[in-house]
């Protein structure tokens, strides 16, 4: 992966739902399996069906988000291949970008 979002979003919604039912301790347990996960891309794993939850709500956002994050940057780099042929007066339309070996159109 050439794009790698350095950052999670932290939800206000969380407070609601995941912050309100977990203790002091499962809440620190909580957030560092989420910066695990995110900089690992492996899901924590836990018997407590606490933070079992909690990891589903969160968690799955998370990978929303950095989907969508790497969806947008290679979108931004087609388009700035795009406007570069465009300067040079070629019509690169039809070109596929290759990032990490992985062709967008």
């Amino acid at each position: 992966m050439l794009y790698k979002q350095t950052y999670f979003k932290f939800y206000d919604d969380y407070g609601d739902s995941i912050l309100e039912m977990l203790t002091p301790d499962e809440l620190m347990e909580f957030m560092k399996g989420m910066v695990r996960w995110h900089q690992s891309d492996i899901p924590p794993e836990t018997d407590n069906r606490t933070l079992k939850m909690a990891y589903q709500l969160a968690g799955t956002q998370m990978v929303r988000d950095r989907d969508k994050y790497e969806r947008t940057c290679a979108q931004n780099a087609e388009n700035r291949q795009r406007g570069i042929a465009k300067n040079k007066g070629q019509d690169n339309s039809q070109s596929e970008t290759v990032i990490n070996g992985k062709k967008w159109q």
